[in-house]
């Protein structure tokens, strides 16, 4: 059984992949690595090595933030395929705003608890239902230490310009933070999917998956 390596968004765990099931393959949902000042977001992606087997098949698969880890350790590993769900390719996928941060890094002065605070309020820009607040809080509160500050560092500090190796992108057009008009070559799109449609469309994803994966539509 071939074994997809994944990594979910910016203060998000597991339980964003809950109900993605696809025959034939096993979904190791990757733990978040202890977060460093001076990383960048290459140096974090390193960090996932010490989760994964590269001696056998393997495919990478990210959300939005962990697509962008995907895409880098896609430069350093092997897999059959590179994935990503409401993510960025490169930095040129970002929104015009993000580069405010790279030269003023307010995130860096704010403290932690005031991030998880702005996180907590950001659920229905992400497209969480109201319902699911209780496992969303409790997503956020269950980050390590410094997760928000540091990784929102890593991304807006990333400087990758273009891709080495092919990427299959599913993205919603119904994305509030990373725009779809700034996207370029989505191989699957999700009609008004949000940032969140990995989880709140996930019966739409799985069969994109499943198109994917077992079909091998791009290989």
């Amino acid at each position: 059984m071939a074994v997809i390596y994944a990594i979910p968004g910016l203060g998000c765990n597991k339980w964003i992949y809950e109900n993605l099931k696809v025959k034939g393959h096993s979904i190791k949902v990757l733990d978040w690595p202890p977060v460093k000042r001076h990383f960048t977001l290459k140096d974090y992606a390193n960090e996932f090595l010490k989760q994964m087997d590269l001696t056998h098949e393997f495919y990478l698969m990210g959300v939005s933030f962990g697509g962008m880890l995907c895409i880098e350790l896609g430069e350093v590993t092997e897999p059959e395929k590179i994935i990503l769900i409401s993510s960025a390719k490169n930095k040129n996928e970002f929104p015009n705003y993000f580069s405010v941060f790279k030269y003023f890094p307010v995130h860096l002065l704010l403290p932690e608890s005031l991030h998880r605070k702005i996180a907590l309020l950001s659920w229905k820009l992400l497209g969480f239902h109201k319902g699911l607040l209780p496992e969303f809080n409790q997503m956020i509160k269950s980050m390590p230490e410094n997760h928000f500050r540091y990784c929102i560092n890593y991304i807006v500090n990333w400087d990758r310009k273009s891709n080495s190796k092919p990427v299959i992108h599913i993205h919603g057009n119904g994305d509030k933070l990373l725009k779809y008009h700034k996207i370029k070559n989505v191989n699957y799109t999700v009609s008004n999917g949000s940032h969140a449609m990995v989880f709140t469309r996930s019966g739409e994803i799985n069969q994109i998956l499943e198109e994917i994966l077992i079909d091998s539509f791009i290989s």
